[in-house]
């Protein structure tokens, strides 16, 4: 695929994730995201994580996001960051929550590597 023949956008088909504290309606209310299962869906993935990745639609194919970018990286994700990270360096989530969650946050790579355990002070005896 020649970078002049890459749409500038194509329709996605994301995964909803079906975690329990997810909601029953809410994205079908929002976006009109069918429930026909009837379980929850608390998050939609979008993008090329191999847990869920999305598809993308040229034309009359359907084929995943991930396979999509590997057809031309450099001009799908621009040169740096394929250079940076040889992959879609992220994954966005629309979250839809019916019951209360945690907040999460996830450290970089090297972050992680660099915290230390919380250093306490002891009382002199």
């Amino acid at each position: 695929m020649t970078t002049s023949s890459i749409p500038q956008f194509l329709p996605m088909h994301n995964v909803i994730q079906d975690y329990a504290w997810g909601s029953f309606d809410a994205l079908n209310t929002l976006f009109g995201i069918p429930n026909a299962e009837g379980k929850p869906q608390a998050e939609i993935w979008m993008g090329a994580h191999p847990n869920g990745c999305s598809k993308v639609q040229n034309g009359d194919s359907e084929m995943l996001l991930s396979d999509f970018i590997k057809t031309n990286p450099t001009a799908i994700l621009g040169a740096k960051t394929q250079a940076d990270f040889g992959e879609l360096p992220y994954l966005f989530k629309v979250l839809s929550a019916e019951k209360a969650l945690s907040v999460q946050v996830h450290p970089s790579k090297s972050q992680a590597e660099q915290a230390s355990p919380v250093k306490t002070k002891q009382a002199s005896p």
